[in-house]
């Protein structure tokens, strides 16, 4: 089971999405990291065995359910650099990394994987903090939390006070 900062299938770019669906996350960010950024074509599914190249990326049959949905198509396969960033930076803060040994070891800046860490539990990659605003499982940003309109201080309700104080003939 995956811990509740790793990427959602859905949440993969492009043909990433079919790929997590087909073959899990982990094939789909490895298929993007080797594959990444190239122009491929997809052949008719009868026509792929084990020595084609997108059996040994995703497995025969992942490969040929993917042509199945591609067959004849020519696409350029996204890298999902920024979701496999923010895998490694959090694998690394899961094993106790400080941010300091991570920013070293993946050379991202630090303010980034201070975002990408902050919320999650160092060095047990458990469940993360309880925070009012919600962060982005890709770039790691807070997004505000929207306020109510009804909570809103700026309407009044005018009506209903001079209807109390008898100004207004309630109906």
């Amino acid at each position: 089971m995956s811990p509740d900062w790793y990427p959602k299938p859905e949440t993969l770019p492009g043909v990433l999405k079919l790929v997590a669906t087909l073959a899990g996350v982990d094939v789909a960010l490895a298929f993007g990291e080797r594959h990444g950024g190239q122009q491929k074509y997809i052949p008719e599914p009868d026509t792929i065995d084990r020595a084609h190249w997108l059996a040994q990326a995703l497995g025969v049959k992942a490969a040929r359910l993917f042509a199945a949905h591609h067959r004849g198509e020519s696409m350029v396969i996204p890298s999902a650099k920024t979701e496999r960033n923010a895998v490694s930076v959090r694998r690394l803060w899961a094993d106790g990394k400080s941010i300091n040994e991570i920013v070293a070891e993946t050379h991202l800046s630090r303010g980034l994987v201070k975002r990408l860490t902050d919320g999650i539990v160092k060095g047990n990659g458990g469940p993360p903090i309880e925070d009012q605003a919600p962060h982005c499982p890709v770039c790691g940003h807070k997004h505000r939390a929207r306020k109510p309109a009804a909570a809103s201080s700026s309407q009044l309700c005018f009506g209903f006070i001079a209807q109390a104080s008898g100004v207004i003939p309630s109906v």
